[in-house]
């Protein structure tokens, strides 16, 4: 018999703003991008699956504000990717032929993590 698909995830792994339109999450991260918001007030986060067992794959924070000068950038900027988002891109665009890290990110590069799961849906080189 075919496996049974896994529970719902619970409630509180949605955001309130999940559905939000394009256009409105466009229009937002560039106000996050200006500096309207709060550090903490206002996250991009990657639209994922909330029905994978891994819990990693939640909608993970992709960029956040901070307020903090760059030691090359200075003031430019005050959103900044995440770990996350970074990891996987950064590791495929050099090349990387083994990604190792410590085991609390074990997690985000399992198969079915958040790594493995940027890098298919921007179709780019994934490390083995």
């Amino acid at each position: 018999p075919p496996a049974a698909p896994p529970p719902p995830p619970p409630a509180e792994a949605a955001s309130p703003y999940r559905n939000r339109s394009v256009e409105e999450s466009k229009r937002l991260f560039m106000r996050m991008k200006q500096g309207r918001f709060a550090e903490g007030e206002a996250f991009l986060r990657m639209k994922t699956d909330l029905l994978s067992e891994n819990t990693s794959l939640w909608d993970p924070a992709a960029f956040r504000i901070m307020f903090h000068a760059h030691p090359r950038t200075g003031d430019t900027w005050c959103i900044y990717p995440t770990y996350d988002y970074t990891h996987c891109i950064v590791d495929s665009l050099e090349n990387i032929t083994h990604s190792l890290c410590t085991l609390e990110f074990e997690v985000r590069q399992a198969c079915d993590g958040p790594y493995y799961w940027l890098l298919d849906r921007l179709g780019l080189y994934k490390p083995p």
